[in-house]
């Protein structure tokens, strides 16, 4: 969006006189109305003038710094993502950065996270759908199924590509629990290895499909 005027930050100047400036003078009063109109209720609209009606930002090349008292909320580019920009923000003092929101190839993806379908991560192995969600405090939160065959001890790999964000470390915990077999205990024992695997052990003697949940940064 251009202005209409060329905003005159100088005017007016001492010894001007008003019929010298009362144009540019009114063609700043304008550009204010202008800008304001961006993305703020307009100027005398009872109750809600200033407010604003949304937030817009645009892309930083790198994380900007904080001082001891502020906080910045911002989006940048990331590279894993299918969108050109995701949001973040930094706490105070050049503080930790934390990812707000997150992308994926499906169709179903939601403001903050996302959904993943049915695919194969580049090591080969297949998974099924699932979500992962990013957390104000620095957290992947992620869920996926898979079938298990019976009495079996099967090496799982945490999805990766396709925007889908990647466990800096092994994750902090991995729940598992069955969704066909209601039948009978569901005996399963879960070993993480590394930010992509984890290995299940399942006793039941028919096979089971396995919803699992990971929680880490």
């Amino acid at each position: 969006m251009a202005l209409t005027y060329i905003y005159n930050s100088d005017t007016p100047q001492g010894g001007q006189q008003i019929n010298n400036t009362q144009s540019p003078i009114n063609g700043n009063f304008q550009d204010i109305d202008t800008l304001m109109a961006v993305n703020h209720v307009a100027f005398n609209t009872v109750n809600d003038f200033g407010k604003h009606k949304f937030v817009s930002y645009v892309n930083q090349g790198s994380d900007p710094s904080t001082t001891v008292a502020e906080i910045a909320l911002y989006s940048k580019a990331v590279q894993d993502s299918s969108n050109l920009s995701e949001l973040f923000y930094r706490y105070p003092n050049d503080g930790t950065v934390v990812q707000l929101t997150g992308s994926s190839t499906s169709a179903e993806s939601v403001t903050v996270g996302a959904t993943y379908e049915s695919g194969t991560n580049p090591s080969g192995y297949k998974y099924l759908a699932g979500s992962y969600q990013y957390l104000s405090s620095g957290l992947i939160f992620m869920t996926g199924n898979i079938q298990l065959p019976a009495s079996s001890v099967y090496n799982a790999e945490i999805p990766v590509g396709d925007g889908i964000p990647v466990f800096s470390s092994a994750p902090l915990n991995i729940v598992v629990s069955a969704g066909d077999d209601r039948s009978g205990p569901n005996r399963y024992g879960v070993t993480i290895v590394d930010s992509t695997q984890f290995t299940i052990k399942q006793q039941n003697a028919n096979n089971q499909n396995i919803y699992w949940i990971a929680i880490g940064v």
